[in-house]
């Protein structure tokens, strides 16, 4: 499962749904979801890009997303992305509308066996950590 598309009625995703979904790379969030259980992505850290289509940010709990980086691209629908920005746990990740991407928005990169994320031309870890080079 590297993808995770749910069913447009769905409202509440449970507690530990996908725990440790190590595999897991893109999740997509119905409009209809208002709750995300604790630990329901929790350990998913290659995921790079979640797409809500809720317009009033869901609740989620403090260890909902633990392991997925902040550094990656939350994508709400436009109008919405103050709301996120200023919901618990929501806030913590890099919020935007599709008419926000640029050609530099965030990107997958492979490299060895590794998922990179490059966003403004910095690559960052799917943990976060901002990656760079030493110049001489």
């Amino acid at each position: 499962l590297t993808q995770l598309y749910l069913p447009e009625v769905i409202e509440t995703l449970p507690e530990s749904m996908i725990e440790g979904g190590c595999r897991l790379l893109e999740i997509a969030i119905p409009a209809a979801v208002t709750e995300i259980g604790n630990y329901a992505f929790a350990g998913c850290v290659n995921v790079w890009r979640m797409t809500v289509e809720a317009i009033i940010p869901p609740m989620v709990y403090e260890n909902t997303f633990d392991g997925i980086s902040r550094s990656i691209s939350v994508q709400v629908p436009a109008g919405s992305e103050e709301l996120y920005r200023e919901a618990e746990y929501w806030r913590e990740f890099f919020v935007e509308t599709d008419a926000q991407q640029s050609p530099q928005k965030a990107q997958k990169i492979l490299h060895e066996d590794q998922i990179l994320i490059l966003r403004n031309g910095k690559v960052y870890t799917t943990m976060g950590q901002l990656i760079t080079t030493n110049k001489q």
